[in-house]
């Protein structure tokens, strides 16, 4: 599994291979009933609140706020789950660390996508209180 890679102008598009599957598995846990088209726009809201967290430092109060390399990658992270029709997120916050956190949650599932102040990122997947997935970038 290769990690979401930088948007860089001068390399090649980025391989999303983290999510294909990943994202899958959690949009049948996590039960979603938004037509594709709304989820691509709270999707796209949400990647704009991101993008205006650049122009907000007070953002994450006394804390980090979220790095350019974190808010690119998780703007590139908003663009996978669209594309991959996964629900959007209970959260997407500043972690205090300079990176942002993606939170799902269902009444058995628990997913957590945190995007680092470097851009790499983390994706953790409890079910039942146990965690059966982790990747990392």
């Amino acid at each position: 599994m290769t990690a979401l890679a930088h948007n860089h102008s001068s390399a090649p598009a980025p391989n999303y291979s983290f999510g294909p599957d990943q994202a899958r598995h959690a949009s049948l846990r996590l039960a979603s009933h938004s037509n594709n088209f709304n989820r691509t726009r709270r999707w796209q809201e949400i990647a704009q609140r991101i993008v205006a967290w650049e122009y907000d430092p007070t953002i994450a109060g006394d804390m980090k706020p979220p790095t350019a390399d974190a808010r690119d990658m998780a703007v590139q992270c908003c663009n996978f789950f669209a594309d991959q029709e996964a629900p959007e997120p209970s959260r997407a916050i500043p972690n205090g660390d300079g990176g942002i956190i993606f939170e799902w949650e269902s009444a058995v599932c628990y997913v957590s996508v945190e995007v680092d102040a470097d851009g790499g990122w983390e994706c953790i997947v409890y079910q039942d209180g146990k965690i059966v997935e982790k990747r990392r970038s």
